[in-house]
């Protein structure tokens, strides 16, 4: 499943940049997200690890975060993992002549178990919009 969604936030790049990586700001805009344990490396580096808590219906879930490439300021990728879920996120930063910046997320899933490539199938629509939602 591969989906890539865009938001113009009213902010310059430098700033929109600033809040990406403050790691104390992620619970805001991460629905669930209790603590991020730093595994290996520095934040934001390549091949840094981290590993991020949620708590989503009573339940934990674990998803490991590798950056895999950081241009700062025009974009990072990164490979999340977790139970039979691969996903590569690439976050790209546009300056845009009114002060403002154009956020564009594109998100590719991957799994090699047949229930969880069911399960991206089915939840293509649902996942769109909820990665849209403020």
């Amino acid at each position: 499943m591969k989906y890539k969604c865009e938001v113009t936030i009213d902010l310059p790049r430098d700033a929109v940049i600033a809040l990406f990586k403050n790691l104390e700001f992620r619970p805001v805009w991460q629905e669930g997200l209790t603590r991020i344990e730093n595994i290996e490396g520095i934040a934001f580096e390549v091949n840094a690890v981290h590993q991020y808590h949620f708590m989503m219906k009573n339940k934990e879930m674990i998803i490991k975060e590798t950056i895999l490439e950081q241009h700062f300021p025009d974009y990072i990728s990164a490979m999340y993992v977790s139970s039979g879920v691969e996903n590569i996120s690439t976050d790209e930063f546009i300056s845009k002549p009114n002060h403002s910046t154009t956020y564009v997320s594109e998100q590719e899933f991957y799994s090699n178990k047949l229930f969880y490539r069911l399960l991206l199938f089915l939840c293509h629509p649902c996942s769109k919009e909820r990665h849209k939602r403020p």
